[in-house]
Formats: structure tokens, sequence, C-alpha cells
């Protein structure tokens, strides 16, 4: 049943959540199957992908790479746009974390991930994907800047505190870094003042 499948897609996450990563990973598991069973292969892809976060976070990249490989195939299968851009992205930093693949195809992932967000409209995947950008280019200072730049002209746009709060402190160091340090200081303030604004920790 397609509301039990979503109600167990919703503990699942919650025990992602809360750190109680056997639990996750069984359900999950269980999802997986049953939506196989049942040709939900949408929830089977987001399982799939959000195994991949996962084992990306806990550096298992091995995992991680197998994980969303599936995910992004079954996506491309279905045509969910939003899920091939998601699980592309998470293969980047799986890829990237792992040093399995070069930068400039790494790069290339993520760009093409940029590419359907664009197309969606989807601003805050925008901003989440040039702040990637800008990670995987920071040996390339002023290219990785200029990513932030641009998160940070979207982030203004949709006026999400936390990705503002976040865009101004990455700012911040970003100037720093470069020694401006009055810049830097004054965007790590703003960016700070809107975290704890938030609560943000």
């Amino acid at each position: 049943d397609k509301n039990i499948l979503e109600a167990d897609w919703l503990l699942a996450r919650t025990y992602f959540h809360t750190a109680d990563y056997q639990k996750a990973e069984t359900l999950s598991s269980e999802i997986i199957e049953k939506g196989k069973e049942n040709d939900n292969f949408k929830i089977v892809a987001n399982v799939l992908g959000k195994l991949g976060e996962h084992y990306t976070f806990m550096r298992d990249f091995n995992r991680a790479i197998e994980y969303n490989q599936r995910a992004l195939e079954i996506s491309k299968k279905i045509n969910d746009t939003y899920n091939i851009a998601r699980s592309t992205c998470v293969l980047a930093w799986a890829y990237a974390e792992g040093n399995f693949k070069p930068r400039e195809e790494i790069s290339e992932m993520f760009k093409s991930s940029l590419v359907i967000y664009e197309e969606l409209e989807d601003i805050r995947q925008r901003v989440n994907t040039y702040i990637d950008l800008s990670y995987v280019h920071f040996v390339e200072l002023k290219e990785s800047l200029e990513y932030i730049k641009l998160a940070y002209e979207l982030a203004k746009v949709s006026d999400n505190k936390h990705d503002l709060s976040l865009v101004n402190i990455l700012l911040g160091h970003h100037y720093q870094f470069r020694g401006e340090f009055k810049k830097g200081d004054s965007y790590l303030h703003s960016g700070l003042e809107m975290a704890i604004e938030i609560g943000e920790p």
C-alpha cells in the first residue's frame, strides 16, 4: 500500500535524523523491497538516494557510490528530473570526498545538476549547488569566490535565512583567506547574526 510505504519512509527519515542508523538502514532496506514489489520506483530511488547520502556522511564511499548510482539509474528510467539532479550531486560528493575522480569531472556533474535545477526553478538547490562548486574549486580561489557570489545573489532572492546565513559566513571566510579582513569580518558578523536569529547552533 502506497500510504503505508510513505509512512515507513517518513519513519526511516526520522531515524536518520535522530542518528538511529541501524533502524534507519533496516527499514530503508524493507521499503526498497516493498517499493519494487509495488512498482513504486520513485520511493525506491528516494530511499536509495538517502542511503547514498548517509554512507557519504559516514565516509563509506564505496557503498555511497553504489547506492547513488542505483538511485540515479532508476531516476533516469522514470524520468524523475529532480532526483536525477539530486543523485548526481550526492554522487559527485562521494567521488570528491573519496578522491575517485578528477576535479574537472566532478565539477561537470554539479553543473549538469545545476541546469536541471534552473529548469525546475528550484532556487534553494541552485544555491546549494553553487556552494558545492565553490568547495570543489577552492584551490582556484577566484573561481570559488564567484560561485559563492552567485549563491549569495540567489539566496537574497529567496530570502531564506538559513541559506543567507551560510553564504554570508562562507563569503566571510573567503575574504579573510584573501587577506580582506574587514570585508570578511562584516560578512561573518552578518551570517552569525542570522544564525542566532533563526536558532542555528
